[in-house]
């Protein structure tokens, strides 16, 4: 375990650069033929997946060379700043469908929402670890609750489902580590409150959406194209992959083929082993995180992974139930792999930025942040105060989730591609 604790930002930054190399290989070749047929050139996707990559290893850096504690400071003004802009968008935001997810300042586009889960995070576990006691009042639970909702319901109401949903699960998570479970309890009925007053209240947009995924032969040339093409691409790839080149979903006709339903793609060019192989890579990643949340110098640090980790979990959750039906069609794109944009991009990076910084400040890697730190050994910590309740049983919750929900995805995937109509 020594040698993992000490190994584990080497883990996260080999297994981050493959997933990255493996994406710059799909947006050449998948992402090429879309690129051709919409913008007249083959390398579109390509230029603006490596001006992201680029962007983002620049602020990952600077983010690992500045002590990550920093932000115990900072992370008040951004947040503020975050809901200004989302209460921007919402009045003055600029969209498609009806939706007003974009914001235009001095000519340059920004979705505020992406950085909506990296603000959050960071905020509510400062906020956590500048409590040493669990949050047992009543005011100090609507507080928390507030911190949390309100973005959320900003996000929601562009609409953004997805995001927001990220958001309060990331949340519920976050506040189940610190022992409140009428809190996550709380989170979770409210969560749910909001969206069925959304399905009342916005039957043209939501309504359509859930309709589409129970049954996507309602909308075969809509929302459920998506979802029907894809489970028909799995099937075509079966076990070892197509031997046809060019790929069912590659086709100009189909939106998102390198991006949110770039699983869909390599299962048909390369198989359920190729989406296996893909899916170990990120347990191997996620498990890098873990490790890291461990030997994190302090309480800030510990829960600044494990929220980080468990978004990127729900992420290749999402992504593998999308594909084969099991959820919704979303716009949540794998990190690394799927063309997200230059914005998605460096955020992806600023995580794995904030998770380098950790590690590389912790005792393991600098002995001389032990004697500073009240926190260098766990059990330690968890003896000298009882309240606090963010065990390693709780950061097995995590270990575990990734290794289940890796497991179940493979298994719908088998399925999906044995189910014959």
């Amino acid at each position: 375990m020594h040698i993992l604790s000490q190994s584990s930002g080497k883990i996260i930054i080999f297994s981050t650069t493959i997933l990255s190399l493996i994406g710059l290989y799909l947006s050449y070749s998948i992402g090429g033929v879309i690129s051709e047929s919409y913008y007249g050139y083959r390398n579109y996707f390509l230029i603006n997946q490596i001006y992201g990559i680029a962007l983002g290893i620049i602020f990952a850096f600077l983010i690992v060379k500045i002590n990550y504690r920093i932000l115990l400071s900072l992370r008040g003004y951004i947040y503020y700043i975050l809901i200004i802009i989302l209460l921007l968008t919402a009045f003055f935001g600029i969209g498609y469908y009806g939706s007003k997810q974009w914001i235009g300042i001095s000519g340059i586009m920004i979705k505020p929402s992406v950085w909506a889960i990296p603000i959050m995070i960071t905020y509510i576990a400062g906020y956590l670890s500048s409590r040493k006691q669990k949050i047992a009042t009543f005011y100090s639970k609507i507080v928390l609750l507030t911190l949390y909702s309100l973005p959320a319901i900003l996000i929601l109401l562009q609409p953004n489902i997805t995001e927001a949903v990220l958001i309060f699960l990331t949340g519920s998570f976050l506040t189940y580590l610190i022992g409140n479970r009428v809190l996550t309890r709380t989170f979770l009925f409210t969560l749910a409150s909001i969206t069925i007053i959304l399905l009342l209240t916005s039957p043209n947009y939501f309504h359509y959406r859930i309709l589409s995924f129970i049954d996507p032969g309602l909308d075969p040339y809509g929302l459920g194209y998506q979802t029907t093409r894809s489970i028909v691409a799995l099937k075509n790839g079966g076990l070892i992959g197509s031997v046809n080149n060019l790929t069912t979903l590659t086709m100009p006709i189909i939106p998102d083929a390198n991006s949110g339903f770039v699983f869909s793609v390599i299962g048909e060019k390369y198989g359920f082993i190729g989406i296996e192989i893909i899916v170990v890579i990120y347990a191997i990643f996620l498990y890098g995180i873990y490790i890291t949340s461990k030997i994190a110098q302090n309480y800030f640090g510990k829960l600044l992974c494990a929220g980080i980790g468990f978004y990127l979990t729900l992420i290749l959750v999402i992504n593998l139930g999308m594909i084969s039906g099991v959820f919704p069609a979303t716009e949540i794109t794998l990190p690394f792999i799927g063309y997200s944009g230059i914005t998605n991009s460096v955020v992806n990076y600023i995580l794995i930025g904030l998770i380098l910084s950790v590690w590389i400040h912790s005792p393991v890697i600098n002995p001389a942040l032990g004697k500073k730190s009240i926190s260098y050994s766990y059990n330690t910590y968890l003896a000298k105060s009882k309240k606090i309740q963010l065990s390693i049983e709780s950061n097995h919750i995590f270990h575990w989730l990734t290794i289940i929900s890796s497991i179940a995805g493979l298994v719908e995937l088998i399925l999906r591609m044995l189910w014959k109509k």
